[in-house]
């Protein structure tokens, strides 16, 4: 049953698992924690506070993937809770760079398909 099912998409999706020994994204630890703190905010509903701490982030690493995925998502929330749809550009925009500067990394695809979902 499983075989019949995927016979159809059979050699058109790629397997991009990251080779041993291969370079992982590099990692500023004070981004880092700056993303961390942000989301834990965020986890609160400090919507603001979170926003100032990825924001610090990408201040310290411009190209910290984890800070633009957890903006794309502080700035949909900030859009809910105001109702209006002004953060939403702002949002993609940070979702597709969390995608360009690591392409492997979980977090920024979900936040593109988080800020893609509204």
């Amino acid at each position: 049953m499983l075989a019949r099912a995927v016979a159809p998409i059979e050699g058109q999706v790629a397997f991009h698992a990251r080779t041993p020994g291969a370079p992982r994204a590099k990692r500023d630890w004070h981004a880092y924690d700056y993303v961390l703190r942000g989301r834990h905010a965020l986890s609160h509903f400090d919507v603001e506070t979170a926003g100032g701490m990825f924001r610090n982030a990408l201040r310290v690493d411009p190209d910290c993937s984890d800070a633009h995925a957890a903006l794309a998502k502080q700035l949909t929330a900030e859009t809910w809770l105001e109702g209006g749809r002004d953060s939403m550009d702002a949002a993609r925009a940070h979702a597709a760079q969390a995608v360009r500067s690591d392409p492997n990394n979980a977090r920024a695809h979900a936040a593109m398909a988080f800020v893609c979902q509204y």
